[in-house]
């Protein structure tokens, strides 16, 4: 398994990265039973964000791995108001240990984790392709 390093210290090899989440036996198995088998996408999300300014949802589940400790901010698509804003007070702010796997429902709002250690976080995530 690759170990995760610190962007700003190492440049990661995308192609490699990627190769190697679409090869890992653990993405086939949750590819099998979450995905009913159809086509899954990979890739890794990774930075050191410390404020969240805004929210993404999918038309599908979105399932992280956590390489490294941090945080999320999660809300519901149906709390968003008639006037397509959002009472940020609606949210919550979860931690997410080093290890853990989530899913994210496709009406979960969310977007990149936050960081709860300078070094920053680092994640897995799988979603369906179309």
């Amino acid at each position: 398994m690759p170990e995760y390093r610190d962007p700003g210290k190492e440049a990661v090899r995308m192609e490699q990265l990627q190769r190697w989440l679409e090869e890992m036996a653990a993405a086939k198995a949750l590819q099998a039973a979450v995905y009913g088998g159809m086509p899954i996408e990979t890739g890794y999300c990774n930075g050191r964000n410390t404020t969240y300014n805004g929210f993404e949802y999918h038309k599908g589940s979105e399932i992280n791995i956590a390489v490294t400790d941090f945080m999320l901010v999660l809300g519901h698509s149906y709390d968003i108001l008639e006037s397509q804003s959002y009472d940020i007070g609606s949210a919550r702010v979860f931690f997410v240990e080093k290890g853990m796997a989530i899913e994210m429902y496709q009406t979960t709002l969310h977007l990149s984790p936050l960081r709860v250690t300078d070094e920053g976080f680092c994640c897995f995530g799988l979603c369906g392709s179309r």
